[in-house]
């Protein structure tokens, strides 16, 4: 029954035109061509085909401006890449320099100029010593060198005693 519903006027032919549908080919295209459902079949295939051809010609006609927008968009990544690495420099530069004022690194310089210090005044002792130097001339430089070195010595004292007052350094 489903047959003859998708095929009208199939029951209504005589036997020699049912004849001539399976012999000829050309009759039988006529009589498919001709059935409501392959016309409605053929006219939406039309209708999707134009869609589609007007979808490409839309497409193509922005073409253009889609290739500008992608080169606007690798133009803004260069630069973008360009400025990231300036900021990367920028602010491993800023952290190289704040290192120089966390108060863990002011207090081994200070250690470090209290030796220095120390260090400068036992040389110039041993110059005395070694009559390299004038007793004027030594007692100048050796009471300004032990002047700088317990300044520095009471300095790191005072922070040893009191760590938090390097906290607004760092």
């Amino acid at each position: 029954m489903a047959a003859w519903a998708d095929f009208p006027n199939i029951d209504t032919k005589s036997a020699e035109e049912l004849e001539e549908l399976l012999n000829d080919d050309l009759a039988l295209q006529i009589y498919i061509d001709n059935l409501e459902s392959i016309r409605g079949m053929k006219q939406v295939h039309k209708e999707l085909l134009d869609g589609n051809e007007s979808l490409a010609r839309r497409n193509l006609e922005q073409q253009t401006e889609l290739e500008s927008l992608k080169a606007t968009v690798a133009e803004q990544q260069a630069l973008f890449i360009t400025q990231r690495a300036k900021f990367d420099a920028s602010l491993k530069a800023q952290q190289d320099e704040s290192v120089r004022f966390s108060p863990a690194h002011i207090v081994t310089k200070l250690q470090s100029s209290l030796t220095e210090s120390d260090d400068l005044s036992e040389s110039i002792s041993q110059s005395f010593l070694d009559g390299k130097v004038q007793p004027d001339d030594f007692i100048k430089q050796y009471r300004d060198t032990r002047r700088v070195y317990h300044l520095r010595a009471a300095k790191l004292e005072r922070v040893a005693r009191d760590p938090t007052l390097l906290h607004g350094a760092g």
